[in-house]
């Protein structure tokens, strides 16, 4: 039976769960039978940052570099790092990672701000809809450090200030500048110039996603014998429930919602409550309202740091899923091809020569046009730095038009999490142990920052790079 809520105040009365056809947990049951057979996990992907480079030159990280939120002469030189600030003119704002350190770049007012220092450990930062705020996940420095917490500046890294203690981000609500965190068994709402407030109280909160409108978030709990999905209006009164899973035997289902989409509904990862067996692949379905079946569109790897999944603004998705074969697992150089999948339309493959995986799918604003990354296929399952690297280095920015089902090769050398202006004219993305800058899709690309990472030491889990937790890039209202 589903935990009890707490009663407390902003709390949701409890939803009463409705019937679900059971077809979903046939599907898990089998997919777990498989991921049984496949090796356990042995290591934890690990957030690191490193540095970046171009045409500015800025010294950090000593007893006498900037402090949190310090603004940082465009001409100023050191042996560091270099940043190319002429280059991202005009094109909005750009949070990044690097060496430990999240630095914050404003292509209009052309500078460069410590946001944090690498004690802190800093990582995930995320612009307000608005670019008016940032948000990051850091720790207080110093030796009597607190957990994890949430940070909060204003857009060009200035004022930054904790928001509280042991907390976990969950995003900026995608019409307003509302923060979404959890704290212990709540999730919270946090306006920068109001006072925060409980939305949801309850007991085993999981994976949150908001509404496209903003007017609500899907959250996720879990219990010893049951897992929900609901959906909670941010002004407040009753929760939706929509997925109701029972568990069997001793294994759980968790629910891990990926996002909220038009047309679509609600994507979500079935995964059950075995690390290891999650590691190897998830199934991934889409329910389009309260009740209603769940969609089953592929085995992925799970996590939403991996861009496994996203949607147009048209409706249909773009996922990353397994080839069926056997004896696929967790590395991301084997078995991925990207689907488009409509709201009503069954799922077709992008093209792809054999021999190559098709991942990081990314819409154009207007929902025209997929960008995504070709890279080759590999037998191989280590993953030493100088296989991960040459790896990387061999993929290719593509272009996918589904209107005439064509592909375009754009001169992106190493190309990964490919992301898009708000006026579809740009591309963003990280290459090289950078970041790179497409200014005209036609064009040539120039380097931003460099490097993230330490020398010869990406952070990686069987080939997987967490290239999405290093930077985030506000380029204006869409």
């Amino acid at each position: 039976m589903f935990h009890p809520w707490a009663a407390g105040p902003g709390s949701a009365a409890p939803p009463a769960p409705p019937v679900v056809p059971a077809d979903p947990e046939v599907v898990i049951r089998q997919a777990r039978a498989r991921q049984r057979r496949r090796r356990q996990r042995t290591a934890a992907l690990v957030a690191a940052a490193l540095l970046g480079g171009g045409a500015v030159y800025l010294a950090v990280g000593g007893p006498s570099g900037p402090k949190p939120g310090h603004r940082q002469p465009a001409g100023a030189r050191g042996a560091a790092f270099r940043v190319n600030t002429a280059a991202f003119a005009g094109h909005g704002e750009l949070a990044f990672v690097s060496r430990g350190a999240l630095w914050v770049l404003d292509g209009t007012a052309r500078t460069l701000r410590l946001a944090a220092p690498r004690d802190m450990g800093p990582s995930n930062p995320v612009f307000s809809a608005d670019g008016r705020w940032l948000a990051f996940t850091a720790t207080r420095p110093g030796p009597a450090a607190l957990a994890s917490t949430v940070w909060l500046a204003n857009g060009d890294g200035s004022r930054v200030h904790p928001i509280g203690a042991r907390l976990g981000l969950i995003g900026w609500s995608p019409a307003a500048a509302v923060l979404a965190v959890t704290a212990g068994n709540t999730v919270r709402l946090i306006s920068p110039s109001g006072p925060a407030r409980t939305l949801v109280r309850a007991a085993g909160i999981g994976p949150t996603a908001w509404s496209p409108s903003g007017s609500a978030l899907a959250v996720a709990t879990a219990s010893a014998s049951a897992s929900t999905l609901a959906s909670y209006p941010v002004t407040g009164g009753r929760a939706t429930t929509w997925l109701h899973l029972r568990a069997r035997s001793t294994m759980n289902y968790l629910i891990d919602p990926a996002g909220w989409w038009p047309q679509q509904g609600i994507g979500f990862w079935a995964l059950t409550n075995s690390t290891s067996l999650n590691a190897d692949q998830g199934p991934f379905y889409v329910i389009r309202a309260p009740g209603a079946r769940p969609r089953l569109l592929g085995n992925t790897l799970p996590g939403s740091g991996l861009d496994q999944v996203t949607a147009a603004a048209r409706g249909p998705l773009a996922i990353v899923a397994e080839v069926p074969r056997a004896g696929l697992g967790r590395l991301i150089w084997q078995g991925r091809r990207i689907k488009v999948c409509g709201p009503a339309t069954a799922c077709a493959a992008v093209p792809s020569p054999p021999g190559t995986v098709t991942l990081d799918p990314a819409w154009s604003p207007d929902g025209a046009t997929l960008a995504f990354v070709r890279a080759p296929s590999r037998a191989s399952p280590g993953f030493p730095q100088p296989v991960v690297a040459a790896w990387y280095d061999a993929h290719q920015l593509w272009l996918y038009h589904p209107a005439t089902h064509s592909v375009s090769r754009l001169d992106a050398r190493g190309a990964t999490v490919p992301a898009w202006s708000a006026d579809g004219t740009s591309l963003l993305y990280a290459a090289r142990d950078g970041i790179w800058l497409l200014p005209r899709l036609g064009g040539r690309p120039v380097r931003i920052a460099t490097p993230l990472f330490p020398p010869g030491n990406w952070p990686t889990y069987y080939g997987q790079v967490s290239w999405a937790a290093q930077f985030a890039w506000w380029s204006g209202q869409p």
